[in-house]
């Protein structure tokens, strides 16, 4: 971690009210996942956040838009999350995914292939076009037609275009 983590008690007003709507939505929906440290500090990309709020809040609104307004099957949702954060490097990103993923139905086996960066072969169908899917757009060239028709087809647009966020 390079930034300093802030605890809540040297929070400035705007970094306070962002603070506050992150602990608020966490103890609502994150069960036992560390968000936190004892004295309160945010972890993870929240922490990065709280340094720029103004870009903090955007990135905040954002995460939630993409959770309330999901048209994924929940495990889809978090197995599109792993591969990108496995293709990434993202720590807390994988960290957090795979209590979510889990707590979504994706067998550990799965989660752990996953963020080894490989396929599983034990995909469902919609899991295995999701995956498909989420590669292609890794590898930074133009998404071929069939897999884009394939996403289509499972997804309808509205979720190929989020599973593409």
């Amino acid at each position: 971690m390079r930034l300093p983590l802030l605890p809540p008690f040297v929070l400035d007003d705007e970094q306070k009210a962002l603070y506050d709507d992150i602990v608020n939505v966490v103890a609502d929906n994150f069960g036992d996942l560390v968000v936190q440290r004892d004295d309160g500090a945010l972890i993870g990309p929240f922490n990065a956040w709280l340094h720029v709020p103004p870009v903090g809040r955007a990135a905040w609104a954002f995460n939630k838009a993409m959770y309330e307004h999901s048209v994924l099957p929940p495990a889809v949702h978090q197995l599109v999350i792993l591969a990108t954060a496995a293709r990434y490097g993202g720590r807390y990103e994988i960290y957090g995914h795979e209590y979510f993923g889990q707590r979504a139905g994706i067998a550990p086996n799965k989660i752990a292939t996953i963020v080894a960066g490989e396929r599983p072969g034990d995909l469902s169908a919609d899991e295995a076009v999701a995956y498909d899917l989420t590669a292609a757009l890794h590898r930074g060239t133009s998404l071929p037609e069939t897999t884009y028709q394939a996403g289509i087809a499972t997804f309808g647009e509205p979720g190929v275009a989020r599973s593409s966020s």
